[in-house]
């Protein structure tokens, strides 16, 4: 074998380590594209547009989010119609994952062996909870990224990472549990 063929064939696997991450997230968009309801997301923008009409949206039964969530969703039921803010929503979903991927796992390849690092990326390609997030269009994936962001920020001496977590805290009352998280670890405290 030439030194040439070599070569390429390096090429061609660190290439492959750059973009994976992202496989897994395209595989799903595609299946994604196929789906035609609007689960959570449809629960929630009929919320929003209840709290967009009477200021109410614990008036619709299935209503169980949060004021600031309502507020959001009721500016993005102006925005358009359900199905398509859906899917939307769905988009930001899947590229909020392929990003989450992308920037973990970068981070972690000088860390680890080669093959701890192709093994829990396909775990987390696989995770059921993000999976599962993506297809039934609930909002964890968004309030994680928010939180992580804020997380990753907490060192700096402006506001960011404040005004991250508190809005992930404002959609999703159960980020509550991140100060616990915070306190467990060393720098922060």
């Amino acid at each position: 074998m030439s030194v040439r063929n070599r070569l390429r064939e390096g090429d061609l696997a660190e290439h492959l380590v750059n973009v994976a991450p992202a496989l897994p997230a395209l595989l799903v968009a595609l299946v994604a594209i196929s789906l035609h309801y609007t689960a959570d997301f449809g629960l929630a923008y009929r919320g929003g547009v209840e709290a967009w009409t009477s200021g109410h949206p614990q008036r619709i039964v299935t209503w169980t989010a949060t004021p600031f969530l309502a507020l959001v969703m009721a500016l993005i039921s102006r925005l358009g119609p359900e199905f398509v803010e859906a899917r939307v929503f769905m988009a930001l979903d899947i590229a909020l994952w392929m990003l989450t991927l992308f920037v973990v796992w970068s981070r972690l390849r000088p860390h680890v062996s080669s093959t701890w690092w192709w093994a829990t990326l396909a775990a987390a390609a696989f995770f059921a909870p993000a999976v599962s997030t993506i297809f039934w269009l609930q909002f964890n994936l968004v309030i994680l990224v928010l939180a992580l962001c804020g997380f990753v920020l907490i060192g700096r001496r402006d506001g960011w990472a404040a005004l991250l977590i508190g809005l992930a805290i404002a959609l999703k009352p159960i980020v509550i549990l991140l100060p616990v998280a915070l306190l467990l670890r060393k720098r922060s405290r």
